[in-house]
């Protein structure tokens, strides 16, 4: 039976292969014993191209797909001005959001020619 990994546990995979000089045999068979799932070396494999990548991201553990932003300047942006207002206290709605998005979205160079879309999720 096929069961996906979290990204949480795709991590947990990464930081036990730090722990020192071990087979992707040894760590599939540590990784379903640990999770509960049957892990095969492939996949293992997989996860270790990745390894930098799974490392490096603050994807949420829940999660089981990480999908890269099309413009990170503009989500970079955007993200500081909803902290900036979540500090002030103001209650930001999906709207306002993506008013904000829209018109920083002028300003920002955009990376491909591809037509913005903004979305409630």
């Amino acid at each position: 039976m096929r069961s996906e990994l979290t990204m949480a546990e795709r991590i947990q995979i990464c930081r036990h292969h730090e722990g020192g000089r071990i087979t992707n045999k040894a760590l599939s068979l540590w990784a379903s014993k640990k999770m509960g799932k049957l892990i095969s070396e492939m996949t293992i494999s997989r996860i270790l191209i990745r390894k930098i990548e799974l490392l490096g991201s603050d994807v949420g553990s829940n999660r089981k797909h990480y999908r890269k932003p099309e413009c990170p300047n503009l989500e970079s942006i955007l993200y500081s001005w909803f902290l900036t207002m979540q500090e002030a206290n103001v209650t930001i709605s999906d709207a306002m959001l993506i008013a904000k998005a829209k018109m920083l979205s002028n300003s920002v160079p955009r990376e491909s020619a591809k037509e913005f879309k903004f979305s409630n999720g």
